[in-house]
């Protein structure tokens, strides 16, 4: 009985999402970002509203305007209502599953012996970059998911047999995707170059497939005018642009700094991390030397629907790189950005393996091993990135393995402190969910609150209405920047019992990596 290629890909995707999703099940939710989104994910679920301002970043007269687009959180506000914190946690390496799954049925387009399609399902889901994402409650995995099932529609909208479902799907999922992250903008350059590679010829397919995602977007650009008299939906993004207001709207006037950082703590850009570097960072080597046999089959056999991964490539992979080479973004921040471009890539690796067993004596032995062979070279690289992210039991700690006295002290602050506390803090995002208060830290002013020294430190945290002080002394810092603690602020807040109470301190069990919590007074 001669097993499909298929059938083997489809039990290796639901075993390594079974994988991803179950480990980080028992994992906390408190690297970066992650905490934000999945406590707003939260929130929504319990208030089911749309905020006007953000219910977590806020000082008393600071507060941060609701612009961006919420149908990561909305989505998976709706899996806690169901699965609670188990579904937050499970959710992101779903995604990423059911990719893998639309890559493998887009692989059929341009290969019946199910070998490319294998090749490529399996290798999105051992791509470094897809592995560390899996395991974060980002928008990222869902942003891939959209904006793969854009390309797949846009793709089949431009075939001569296509239908009109086939072009309403290709203009809705672009238009959610767009919803979810505004990177996925570039797939209006995807529908570009189908529609000259189809030479002009489906005009109405074209117009239809880039007025449904602006219609989508619409919406909440609407809103944005109506509630704060301003288009922008992704302040981040277009925030240059002059008809986008600050992010931020004041009860009082603040008086502006005068000092400022030396430093600014922002990590390093591609170039200064170095493209060899980012490579195997974001990919592996095993998926880079993959894609670069790939695209030298692509150059060579130039069908269509290979040149179509190509720029589908391109549009998400060169465009974030050559803004995050010119400082635009720190060089872990691109391994995120590009997440969108890791379908074409692994897809266009899968032409180079089916190219390759195509030639190949057809023997069964052979032909298995060398698929074995690269199935466990990808592995390879995945497993690191597993080990940076869970850690080595009594060798080394992950990256999602927070300080314990984090924790501890968030579980003192739920059960101590008012309902609508207003805190300071540096790690803001992982307060957010892990201490169900509000949290501020990008605030007028923060210079004088680190660097100062003085009671200006006093005089901008009771100006901005701040409950508490949270502090992690972990995250001291002799080298001033505007990520991390000072010690003059620090021994200033010792130093001023009158002005400052402290109210929880687990230094005496964690030592420098304790954390404390002080009362402004």
């Amino acid at each position: 009985m001669k097993i499909k290629l298929e059938y083997i890909a489809i039990i290796a995707i639901i075993v390594l999402t079974s994988y991803y999703a179950l480990k980080n099940s028992t994992l906390p939710i408190a690297f970066g970002d992650e905490g934000y989104h999945l406590a707003m994910s939260k929130w929504l679920a319990q208030n089911q509203i749309v905020p006007r301002y953000d219910p977590f970043v806020n000082s008393g007269i600071q507060h941060s305007k609701t612009l961006y687009p919420l149908l990561f959180h909305s989505i998976m506000g709706f899996i806690f209502l169901f699965l609670g914190e188990f579904g937050l946690k499970i959710m992101p390496a779903i995604f990423a599953g059911l990719t893998s799954l639309v890559i493998l049925v887009f692989s059929k387009e341009f290969d019946k012996t199910g070998v490319g399609g294998l090749i490529a399902s399996v290798a999105f889901l051992m791509t470094p970059s897809v592995v560390l994402y899996s395991f974060l409650g980002y928008t990222d995995t869902l942003l891939a998911l959209l904006t793969t099932l854009s390309a797949y529609f846009i793709f089949k909208s431009f075939e001569p047999e296509a239908t009109k479902n086939q072009v309403f799907l290709a203009g809705i999922f672009s238009g959610l995707a767009m919803l979810t992250k505004i990177s996925a903008a570039v797939i209006f350059l995807i529908l570009i170059f189908c529609f000259v590679l189809n030479k002009f010829q489906k005009k109405k397919t074209f117009l239809m497939i880039l007025i449904i995602p602006l219609i989508l977007i619409s919406s909440l650009v609407i809103r944005n005018i109506v509630l704060f008299g301003e288009p922008c939906y992704y302040f981040y993004a277009i925030k240059q642009l002059p008809f986008c207001n600050s992010w931020y709207v004041f009860d009082k006037e603040v008086p502006q700094p005068t000092l400022q950082f030396a430093a600014t703590g922002e990590g390093t850009t591609i170039l200064e991390f170095g493209l060899t570097n980012f490579a195997n960072f974001a990919f592996g080597w095993a998926i880079t030397f993959l894609l670069i046999f790939g695209a030298i089959t692509v150059l060579v056999k130039k069908p269509k629907y290979w040149k179509f991964s190509g720029i589908w490539a391109m549009a998400f992979l060169i465009i974030p790189l050559l803004m995050f080479s010119i400082g635009l973004g720190r060089a872990e921040e691109a391994a995120r950005v590009v997440l969108p471009a890791v379908a074409p890539i692994v897809i266009v690796s899968g032409v180079f393996v089916k190219e390759l067993y195509d030639n190949i004596p057809k023997n069964k032995i052979l032909s298995a091993t060398i698929i074995i062979l690269i199935i466990s070279s990808m592995w390879v690289f995945a497993q690191n990135k597993m080990t940076v992210i869970t850690g080595v039991p009594g060798v080394s700690n992950g990256v999602k393995q927070f300080a314990p006295s984090f924790f501890d002290a968030c579980k003192w602050i739920k059960q101590n402190t008012p309902k609508d506390s207003i805190l300071f803090t540096l790690q803001e995002h992982p307060a957010y969910y892990n201490c169900d208060r509000k949290f501020m830290w990008d605030i007028v002013g923060l210079e004088e609150v680190l660097l100062s020294g003085n009671d200006n430190i006093y005089t901008y945290l009771k100006l901005h209405e701040f409950d508490y002080v949270f502090v992690q002394y972990f995250s001291l810092s002799s080298t001033p920047t505007s990520k991390s603690y000072s010690f003059s602020f620090l021994n200033y807040i010792i130093e001023h019992p009158e002005k400052f109470k402290t109210v929880f301190d687990n230094s005496d069990v964690y030592g420098n990596s304790g954390s404390a919590v002080f009362q402004i007074l």
